[in-house]
């Protein structure tokens, strides 16, 4: 029971007294200025990557299969027609970079808001598909300016169908002259079960610095067989607000201990087709991306490390990167997300996880405990 007092002058008994916060402040009288906010608390837990299919266990299958609808390939076929919608600059069957057959799209001199078209004769039913997938060749992408980005947007008979994507969160967009193979989930494009017939693929240079400057190849659609790319997600529980101070990714394979470090394999595993895809996402926008294709991928960044140890059999290894100095917080649908593009099915064990400190608002028997603050004072 909560027990009632007064706070008093022992000289002339005037009685302190709590005033509301006013537009004209405290300005009339006289005292400390005090506040109250909801008493803090703190926890260091570890929170896995999880799915709600697969758990927290992330050596799965997320190829894709099935059914292709082929889109471009540099008109080695004949399959989609690409033409310049907006600009003159994309050049559909350049034979400078081709990446399996004898020509590409050519983007490498486009501009900001230069729209290539890729237009089909007929309508397709995303019900068939599960994935935008291809290759690119980034030969320049400046980090200066305010945007620099490839856009990708479907379409039907000229309008908008879904959301348009950028090309950068699916790829090392600073990998520069290699082909890279990137896989687009059709939710990500908002797409389900719409009829499409067109693609939309532009050039953004908003700032200083060079545009991208880029070829794309082997454009199609990837039918629904195989489970299709599968997300893992570190995020902060309703409520909470989550700091992550460190990032583990730990892989079991049946591999000896010499062979487990490769640079250019994840243990058993040869450098992936579309590579696991890593992406910190704050209130909804991708702030940071990275496709892992390999051991190297994982290591050669800032802050990172790796252990390893097996024995006759079977081999594992950790890689960590450290937080420490500057959390990542998470709050809200905030999250780190790990999407399996390929499969790997014959890992013992891939699992990623974070160690957070965990802000929490403790609550008593009286409700929702809270902390006095002095925030400073006025002359008496």
């Amino acid at each position: 029971m909560a027990i009632k007092s007064y706070i008093a002058d022992s000289r002339n008994n005037n009685e302190a007294h709590l005033y509301e916060a006013t537009n004209l402040g405290f300005s009339n009288h006289r005292g400390l200025v005090v506040y109250t906010e909801p008493l803090k608390d703190f926890d260091t837990i570890a929170r896995f990557a999880f799915n709600p299919t697969n758990g927290i266990n992330m050596n799965v299958d997320g190829s894709t299969s099935g059914t292709i609808e082929n889109i471009h390939d540099g008109e080695d076929n004949s399959y989609w027609t690409g033409s310049n919608l907006a600009g003159s600059n994309f050049i559909f069957n350049s034979a400078v970079q081709p990446s399996g057959g004898a020509q590409s799209i050519d983007a490498t001199v486009t501009i900001n808001n230069d729209v290539a078209l890729l237009a089909n004769s007929s309508t397709i039913n995303m019900n068939d598909f599960s994935a935008l997938a291809g290759v690119v060749y980034v030969i320049d992408w400046s980090i200066l300016g305010t945007a620099k980005e490839v856009e990708i947007q479907a379409r039907n008979s000229a309008s908008n169908v879904g959301n348009s994507v950028n090309l950068s969160n699916y790829i090392n967009e600073q990998s520069f002259n290699v082909w890279q193979a990137f896989t687009i989930p059709k939710a990500d494009m908002g797409l389900s079960s719409q009829e499409i017939d067109e693609i939309t693929v532009t050039t953004i240079d908003i700032g200083g610095g060079q545009p991208p400057s880029y070829y794309l190849d082997d454009l199609r659609w990837e039918g629904t067989d195989g489970n299709g790319p599968q997300s893992f997600c570190i995020q902060a529980a309703p409520g909470e607000n989550c700091f992550i101070t460190s990032i583990s990714t730990f892989f079991v394979d049946d591999v000896t201990i010499g062979n487990a470090t490769a640079y250019d394999k994840i243990l058993g595993i040869s450098s992936l087709t579309n590579g696991i895809n890593i992406r910190r996402i704050e209130d909804d926008k991708t702030i940071f991306n990275i496709s892992s294709r390999q051991f190297s991928d994982f290591i050669n960044v800032p802050g990172a490390t790796y252990e390893s140890g097996g024995d006759a059999t079977n081999s594992w290894v950790q890689t960590s990167t450290s937080f420490a100095e500057h959390p990542l917080q998470l709050r809200g649908n905030d999250r780190i997300e790990y999407t399996v593009q390929d499969d790997l099915t014959s890992l013992l064990m891939f699992r990623a996880s974070a160690r957070i400190i965990r802000q929490k608002y403790p609550t008593g028997p009286g409700g929702l405990q809270s902390t006095t603050i002095s925030a400073g004072r006025v002359d008496l």
